[in-house]
């Protein structure tokens, strides 16, 4: 469990969140860099939605978007 990373703009989100794994596997015949953006699309009281665009970075400066990630996340109020 983590801290939802909006609870500074929404205040009524300062509980925690269930978050399930993810992986990004970068091949060796990838040379340069992964670089990630994320957003929070919806920081709602019942549901945080996010989303994240995964750009390959070669070594000549060239960008691609390689990957796409979505997470749909849950407050939890702390009860423990």
């Amino acid at each position: 469990m983590t801290t939802a990373p909006v609870a500074d703009e929404h205040p009524h989100l300062r509980e925690r969140v269930q978050t399930s794994p993810g992986r990004l596997c970068k091949t060796p015949a990838m040379r340069g860099e992964l670089h990630a953006t994320g957003k929070v699309v919806r920081g709602g009281k019942r549901i945080i939605v996010t989303t994240d665009v995964v750009t390959h970075v070669a070594p000549d400066g060239t960008r691609t978007d390689c990957a796409l990630m979505q997470q749909t996340l849950v407050p939890v109020p702390k009860t423990y």
